[in-house]
This record gives structure tokens, sequence and C-alpha cells, in this order.
């Protein structure tokens, strides 16, 4: 039967055709959830044209058609356009909990409050009420930091994400990674002596270039330039020294 309505391969004809195979062709790598499982297609929508009139255009690529019922079959009533996140609330194994008094997705309330679903639902299999599992385990709602330091005052900022966050732990942090990393800090700015210079150089075959920095409290890069002869005090040193 020649095509007639325009339409061949567009994003609707396209999910048409899918909804149709996965209902009615055994071979269908998704028939034993849709055909095998009686999930049929109205006779009314096996023509393209009567599923344009009824539904209309695909809204866009990340829409798809979705059951309102997932029990019952494809028909007019039954179905809407719907995006992938719309359509995994729908699902039948979907979980609900009851959060200051009113019934939530718990997919939805994860998404919420910022914690990973899998992290919630850890919470609450360790006996914690949902309450326990937002509000007390959650960045946004905590009084003190992992270190024990009080959120508030001139120690309390909050993040990008509207979490609260310790600034003396930050700080903390900081230093210790741009004193790793050899950047120039106030401590790691302190000269050294000649008799320090010439040690670690004497160390260069046993220590470790980063554990010398930790050691005498200097950037890697002063350590660096040290060991591989290259910082003018050491060069004058050795020709001092010969």
């Amino acid at each position: 039967m020649p095509l007639t309505h325009g339409m061949y391969r567009t994003p609707t004809h396209v999910c048409w055709m899918n909804m149709l195979q996965r209902c009615n062709n055994p071979k269908s790598t998704s028939y034993r959830l849709y055909g095998a499982a009686g999930i049929k297609v109205c006779r009314r929508w096996r023509t393209f044209e009567n599923f344009f009139s009824d539904m209309g255009s695909r809204p866009g690529l990340e829409y798809s058609i979705d059951r309102k019922n997932g029990k019952l079959g494809y028909w007019k009533s039954n179905c809407r356009w719907a995006t992938r996140s719309e359509q995994a609330r729908n699902r039948n194994n979907n979980h609900f909990i009851k959060l200051f008094g009113k019934w939530n997705y718990l997919i939805d309330v994860a998404h919420n409050h910022g914690i990973l679903h899998s992290v919630l639902i850890d919470r609450l299999r360790r006996g914690m009420t949902p309450e326990e599992a937002i509000v007390y385990c959650n960045p946004k709602y905590r009084d003190c930091c992992a270190q024990g330091h009080l959120l508030s005052g001139d120690n309390l900022y909050i993040t990008k994400r509207g979490h609260r966050a310790c600034r003396t732990c930050q700080r903390d942090f900081n230093f210790d990674y741009r004193r790793r990393l050899g950047i120039a800090t106030k401590e790691s700015k302190r000269k050294l002596s000649d008799a320090q210079i010439l040690e670690i150089y004497a160390r260069r075959e046993t220590d470790r270039g980063y554990r010398l920095a930790e050691e005498f409290e200097v950037g890697r890069s002063l350590v660096s330039a040290i060991l591989n002869r290259k910082y003018y005090r050491l060069i004058n040193l050795l020709k001092v020294s010969h």
C-alpha cells in the first residue's frame, strides 16, 4: 500500500513504528515486555494517520509515547507524550516515602535535596527515618563539619550547590594542597640556609623530592631545582667548595 501521509521516517512515524514492533513482532527484543505481556495496540492506531490525528506531532526527541496505566495497552485516553524522567516516575515499581507529612517519589526527594538516589536508599535501609536521612545527613542542614567545627558566623560559607561548608577546613586543605604542589605560600617562602641547601643536594640519591619539600617546608619546585643543580645559590656554593 503506498504511503500517503508524507511523514515516513519522521520522529513521530518512527515512534509509531517502534510501538507496533514491540507489541506485534515476536522477533523484537522488547516483545517479551509488551506483546508477550498482553500489551496491545488498539485497532484504530494500526493506521498512522489515526495515530497522528489523536496524538499530534512528537514534541521533541526527548519525548516518547507513554501509557498512563502501565498495565493497559495503547489507545488515545491511556497515552501521552512524556520525557524519560516522567516515564520513570510512572513505573509500577516506584518507591514512595512520607517526608514532613507528605508522600513523595523517593527519586524526587533525592534530587531535590542533592543526595544520590542510592545513598538515600542505603540510609533508609540502615533504619533512618526519611527526615533523619535528609536533614541530619545533608550538608545543606548540618551544624558542624566532619572535624567538629561549628558552621556559623565567619566560619560558615555556602557553596555553589547550596551546601554549608567550613572555612577552617577549606583553608587548611588549600594550604596543604598548595604546599604539596610546590606553589609558593608564606611558609614555603622562607629562606634556606647554605647548609640546608647542601644537605638537600647531598640527599638527592636517597630521598624523594616531595619528602624533602615537606621536611624543609619549602616548595617542590625549589627542591627540584636544587636536586637538578639549577638553583643559582647551589651553583655558587659548589663553585666555592671546589
